[in-house]
Order: C-alpha cells, then structure tokens, then sequence
C-alpha cells in the first residue's frame, strides 16, 4: 500500500498532463467548434469569447505545472480546481439548466452528461488522494492539506457558479447578442406538396388547417392534420364590391373574409359547404392588418388621418359598431411610418395582444383595451438596421438605404413569441445559417429570451408563414405545408402557459 502511496502523485500527474494537455489541443485544433459549443451552453454562454480562451490556456499551464516535481503539488491543486469547476458545471447543466445541450466533444465525446459527471468526480477523487499521498511524501500537516483542498474546492465551484448566474441575467435581461441552442426542438414529421408558393395560413381548428390563397383570395382550402387530403370552399360575400387586398381569417368556428383598402368584414361559417360571408359593420376604418380577438372585437393597425403615422385600433361590434383609435400605442423614433413598421400579434391563451417591430428590438405587449402592460427586448441588437428615412418636398416620406428586417415571420403561442430572425449571432456558423432558417423564442410571461432553433431550409427557399396547433409546428416554405414534432423542452414553456384544471 505503501509502494502504491508513493507513486500516486507521479501517476496521477502523467495522468492530468495527458487530460489536459490532450483537451487543450483538440480545442486550439477545433477552436471555431469549440466557441460554438461554449455559446451554445445554456449556462456560460455570454462570456463564450472569453471562457474559450481562458480554458485552454489554464490547461496548458497546468500540464507544464504537472511535468517538474518542483510544481508538481501546485499542478494538482490546479487539476483539483479544474476538476471541480467541470463537475459543478455538468451538476448545473443537468439539475438547473432549461435545457441539456449535446455532449462535449474530444477525448470524453462519446460519454453521457451523466458518464461526464462521474468521471470528473473521480478525477476530483484521484487529486485529493495524491494530494495527501505527496503530504505524506514531504511532511506537511494533514490539517493544512484539508484547508487548502477545501479552500480550492469552494473558490472553483464560485467561479462556476457566479458565471451561471451573470451569464443567464446577461442573456435572458441585457440581451447580449448570443444565441443559445437547445438541442433537437424540433423534429419534421410530415410534408405537403401544395404545388404553389401563394398560400397562407388563415388559421386552425380541431384536427383541420386552413390555407388562403393570395392568387384566389376567395378560395378556403382545408387540410387535415396528417397533411394527405385537402378539400376547398368558395366564399361568398353578401355584397359585391371592388376589393383590393381581401384576406380569410379563421377563428374558433367562424371565418372572417377581410379587406382594410375597401374597407369592409365580413363574417361566415367554417363548415358552411356554400361559404356564404356576411358584412357585419357598416363603418371600418381603413387598415393594413387586423387579428380577430373573439367574435366582437377586433384589433387593427391603421393610418393616422392627420400625420399618416401608423396607429393600433379596436373594432368592437356593436350596434353601432365601435371604433377606438389609439394615437400613442406605437412609440416612433423619427417618422413614425417605417420606424413603427411591424406585426400584430394575438395570443389567445394569455388574451394578449403584442405588436413586434420590424426595426427596433422590442416586443411590446398589451391587454385586450390595448393598453400596454409590458414590453421585451429582443436579443437581435439592430439599430443600425433601422431604415433611412428621407422626406421629399412634396411631403412624401420614403425609404432612402434599403434595410432588412431583424425579424419577420412571428407567431404568438401560449405566452410565448416565435420569430424568425435574419441577424446572425457571435459564434454562429455561416454554414447552418446557408441550410437553415433561424428562429429565436421568447417567453413574454417572464420577459426572457428562451433560445433559438434551426428549422431546415437546405434549398432556401422562403419562409412563407409559421402557425402552431395541437403542440405541432407548420410552416409553409416554398410551395410546401410541413409539419414539425416539438420538443418536450419547448413543450413545457407551452405548457407553463396553460391554466390548471
């Protein structure tokens, strides 16, 4: 036993010097990975940059620490320190996180977070025993070991922790742009040939999808949830008129055939074979957009007749119907047109309506009365993106330097704001970003950023529109309906928002 004691710490330095310095250079030779992984992490990810650097560099210092007797005992205080710091990492990973992420790669890739933790607990083993085995070697008191171990152990484990905590307030409330990616959110199930790319979603209800169609705007097309059978319905309208930009609206058992250049509503049955449509208001107000709140209240984003600077507006149907204006809804930043640009959004679980810039990282929310109740900042920082505006002399205001939109293509769901985004992050590979859409996820009940997922795109072709019913994702990309599986981690934010029974 004594033999064994003596040689310990001379094998469990080779050991360390062969972990490390093997850690270290899978690192250095796979560094754009690397940092990738560590912005990824649902835990260090804000300080990726420099943790990425840092990890390695310590490595290597203490694989040269662990090659001279002289340094060797402060080598395996180091290793201790390491060891810790990784244990209490994986322990947070596995019991706090929001997510699990994939596993590390190099030496340890193939290892379950689980198989991690215990190998980094029996390394932290191996350094405390060769510890007490070199103070046997040269004399020193056990007591002063046991401080230092312990002193080590607590100072390690407070760094790790201290970075969880500011890296989740940095990412979840300052919005440092780094996405975070949980593993596997989505998973395709089925696809549809629609043959055509002018289809949008107009709503859903039960096991049933139902598409419009911009180039047969009085055409209802239904579809069910297994995406093999598609059955269509005419509508028709009471009165016949010159529309402009008619649009269907499906919601609960109603549909709502609705044209804001006209402007007029229109109201019918979803399981009327003969899609009759009635006007059900004699005065509307012009609009561009419109969301059906239930069957008598309406939100709409009109024009204001004094500056032409867009406002939000309720239409409540009643007789006579009610039209609320309101002028100071939307906060502009210069002109009050193309820098209050965005889309209304309506959450029916949470009766929140939430209107989502273009141009600014704001998500702002608001009750059923728009009254505004709560806003969120987007991790997309893009006030450089912010188009120029230049006012002609006649008045007329125009876009001068085309500018692309940080967000388009959202939806509302259950407390939570689906967008897709077109600013990349730090850490992000151009590679995903040629084959994949990006969509970023915020929970607007805790006024967090939740993370990000690719939805695949290998084609590129555009992202037409997102709907999520029944805990399924459908997009309608190119000329294509896919349905996704979701994730039991995006699940349960859904759920959170779910009232108990």
């Amino acid at each position: 036993m004594k033999n064994i004691l003596k040689y310990l710490p001379k094998a469990a330095a080779c050991f360390f010097i062969l972990l490390f310095a093997y850690a270290a250079i899978s690192k250095t030779l796979d560094f754009e990975n690397f940092q990738v992984q560590l912005a990824q992490s649902p835990l260090v990810s804000a300080y990726a940059g420099f943790i990425s650097y840092s990890v390695i560099v310590i490595e290597l210092i203490i694989a040269g620490l662990l090659l001279s007797e002289r340094t060797r005992k402060i080598g395996l205080y180091l290793s201790l320190g390491m060891m810790v710091s990784f244990s209490i990492y994986i322990y947070l990973i596995l019991n706090y996180s929001d997510f699990i992420p994939c596993s590390c790669g190099g030496i340890l890739e193939k290892m379950s977070w689980n198989q991690h933790l215990l190998f980094n607990l029996g390394c932290v083993i191996l350094c405390i025993i060769s510890l007490y085995a070199n103070n046997g070697l040269i004399n020193h008191s056990r007591k002063s070991i046991s401080f230092k171990i312990g002193l080590i152990s607590i100072f390690s484990a407070g760094i790790v922790i201290f970075l969880f905590l500011a890296s989740e307030h940095i990412i979840k409330k300052e919005n440092n742009f780094i996405r975070r990616f949980p593993h596997h959110v989505i998973r395709e199930d089925l696809s549809y040939d629609l043959k055509v790319n002018s289809y949008y979603f107009a709503g859903a209800v039960d096991d049933t999808v139902y598409l419009g169609n911009t180039t047969s705007p009085f055409l209802l097309t239904k579809i069910d949830e297994k995406l093999n059978s598609t059955k269509t319905t005419y509508i028709n309208p009471n009165k016949k008129l010159k529309y402009s930009a008619p649009k269907i609206t499906v919601s609960g058992q109603s549909f709502y055939l609705t044209d804001g250049y006209v402007p007029v509503i229109f109201r019918g049955l979803i399981h009327d074979p003969k899609g009759y449509a009635y006007q059900i208001t004699s005065e509307t107000p012009f609009f561009d957009q419109i969301k059906i709140i239930d069957s008598s209240t309406m939100v709409v984003r009109s024009q204001s007749s004094i500056n032409s600077e867009n406002i939000l507006g309720l239409i409540k149907l009643s007789s006579p119907a009610d039209i609320i204006l309101k002028d100071d809804a939307l906060e502009k930043q210069e002109d009050g047109i193309f820098d209050t640009d965005g889309q209304i959004l309506y959450d029916d679980s949470e009766k929140s309506i939430y209107y989502f810039y273009y141009y600014k990282n704001e998500i702002v929310k608001f009750d059923t009365g728009l009254n505004r109740i709560g806003r969120q900042k987007t991790i997309a920082q893009n006030t450089s993106h912010t188009p120029e505006i230049h006012t002609l002399k006649d008045g007329t205001k125009k876009i001068g330097v085309p500018s692309l939109p940080s967000n388009q293509n959202m939806i509302a769901y259950n407390g939570l704001v689906l967008t897709e985004s077109n600013l990349m992050g730090k850490f992000e590979q151009a590679s995903q970003w040629r084959k994949n859409n990006i969509i970023d996820v915020y929970d607007l009940r805790k006024n967090e950023y939740w993370g990000s997922f690719y939805l695949p795109n290998p084609k590129k072709e555009k992202l037409h529109q997102m709907l999520i019913h029944k805990n399924h994702l459908y997009v309608l990309i190119g000329k294509k309906i896919v349905k996704y599986r979701i994730a039991q981690t995006l699940l349960d934010q859904f759920n959170q928002g779910k009232p108990k029974t």
